[in-house]
């Protein structure tokens, strides 16, 4: 069997040189990728995963990359590694046509042995949250509707998130948000979002009506998103008309 390496320098996380195997084709990877940590990626308390910015060190000619830096997300408990295998089947079947648009390009589910534990370790895109420079709130609506549709595009490929209440994980500038964290996901036929009813209530069959609670959940969250950018966006209007065209630094950060 072909079997894929990366090998993670050590650093103060892990002191010696992590070594991981895969079965799988990491496609636009070398054989044998030799990663070194950047940056660490805070993450929430008690997490069971470390995630790292790594820079690739071998990088052959002619391999189609579009940045020699990747996201390593590492399992930390038995536990997590199983979640983190299901996470990379999820990327790797039902997210496929959507990876580099609606979620981050993947490159392989790795596997190894550090102090005795065995961990595993998903490579994916390195996206920059940095905003662009000069972006205006009143693009805040176009973005909050461009998400519903990403989400919207995870659900239709047959992937329901289950985070509590609905909540999403995203990467990237506001306008171009790629969804992340599928450990909890798992594959369903999705029924869209709630539907406006013409029919009364006592004609409807309940079995003719399977919206789909989390795509329904995210849909009012992001819709009250946009109703208070819209909100916002007139009121800088009307306060346009009542203050002196004077020219600030408080001023032109809200306008420009």
């Amino acid at each position: 069997m072909d079997y894929r390496t990366i090998h993670i320098n050590a650093f103060e996380d892990y002191p010696t040189d992590l070594h991981l195997t895969s079965a799988d084709v990491a496609e636009n990877l070398p054989a044998q990728s030799r990663f070194t940590v950047v940056d660490t990626i805070p993450m929430p308390p008690g997490s069971p995963y470390n995630v790292y910015a790594a820079g690739i060190e071998n990088v052959v000619a002619g391999m189609d990359l579009e940045s020699t830096t990747f996201i390593l997300k590492i399992s930390q408990t038995p536990e997590s590694l199983a979640r983190l295998e299901h996470e990379a089947g999820i990327y790797a079947q039902q997210l496929l046509p959507l990876q580099g648009t609606v979620v981050p390009k993947f490159y392989g589910f790795f596997q190894g042995n550090f102090g005795g534990l065995e961990i595993g370790c998903i490579v994916l895109e390195y996206i920059d949250s940095s905003p662009p420079d000069g972006e205006d709130i009143s693009d805040e609506r176009e973005n909050a509707q461009e998400l519903l549709y990403r989400v919207s595009m995870v659900h239709a490929a047959g992937v329901v998130l289950n985070h509590p209440g609905g909540n999403l994980h995203t990467v990237g500038p506001d306008y171009d948000l790629k969804i992340i964290d599928f450990t909890a996901a798992s594959v369903h036929v999705c029924g869209g979002v709630q539907p406006v009813l013409d029919s009364a209530p006592d004609e409807v069959d309940d079995e003719d009506v399977q919206a789909c609670l989390e795509l329904t959940l995210i849909e009012q969250k992001i819709s009250q998103l946009s109703r208070f950018c819209a909100l916002h966006e007139e009121a800088l209007e009307e306060q346009s008309k009542l203050v002196a065209p004077r020219r600030s630094s408080v001023w032109s950060s809200w306008s420009t």
